[in-house]
C-alpha cells in the first residue's frame, strides 16, 4: 500500500515555468526589501550606523572605565551549568575551565587588548621570564621568586615551587 505523505507529493509534483518565475520574482522582491531596510537613512556626515542622541536626558553618558580596571575584587555573574568542581586538572567541564581561568594563576597569560581585540602576545603570570628554543619545541620558564599560594588554609601562603 503506497503512502502519499507530504514529501511524497512534493517529490512527485511538477513545477511549471509560471510557478518557478513567480518564486524567483518573490525572492527578488524580498531581497530588495531587505536591502532597503539595511541601508537605513543616516545623517549628512555619513555616520548613519550609530544610535540617535538622547533628547530626553534620561540616559547617562557612556564612559570607558577599562583603563581603571585592577586585578582582584569580586566577579558577580551566573552560569546555568552545573560546576562539578573547581579543579581544572581533573574536571572535563567547560564551565570549570572558564571559572578556573578567572581564579588560578597560569604560567603565561595573553595580554588583553584595550578598545580592540588582543594581539595574541603573551606575558608571564607565574613565570618571571621565559624563552623558546630555536626549533620551538621547548619552552624554559623561570618562576617568580615571590609566587605564593593564598594566605588562607590549607595552602597558608606557602611559596610555589616547580619540580
Amino acid at each position: 500500500m503506497p503512502q502519499s505523505g507530504y514529501w511524497e507529493r512534493i517529490r512527485n509534483s511538477r513545477t511549471t515555468r509560471r510557478r518557478a518565475l513567480g518564486g524567483a520574482a518573490a525572492a527578488g522582491v524580498g531581497a530588495v526589501a531587505l536591502a532597503a531596510v539595511g541601508c537605513g537613512g543616516g545623517d549628512e556626515e555619513g555616520g548613519g550606523g550609530g544610535a540617535p542622541p538622547d533628547a530626553s536626558g534620561m540616559l547617562g553618558e557612556r564612559i570607558d572605565t577599562t583603563k581603571d580596571a585592577k586585578p582582584g575584587g569580586t566577579f558577580q555573574g551566573l552560569t546555568t551549568a552545573d560546576v562539578t568542581s573547581f579543579d581544572p586538572l581533573t574536571s572535563p567541564s567547560f564551565t570549570t575551565q572558564i571559572m578556573s581561568g578567572w581564579v588560578y594563576s597560569r604560567l603565561l597569560k595573553v595580554i588583553p587588548g584595550y578598545k580592540a581585540g588582543s594581539a595574541g602576545d603573551v606575558e608571564g603570570d607565574l613565570a618571571e621570564s621565559y624563552e623558546v628554543s630555536g626549533d620551538k619545541l621547548q619552552v624554559t620558564l623561570k618562576l617568580r621568586q615571590n609566587a605564593k599560594w593564598d594566605a588562607r588554609a590549607p595552602t597558608s601562603g606557602r611559596s610555589r615551587v616547580a619540580a
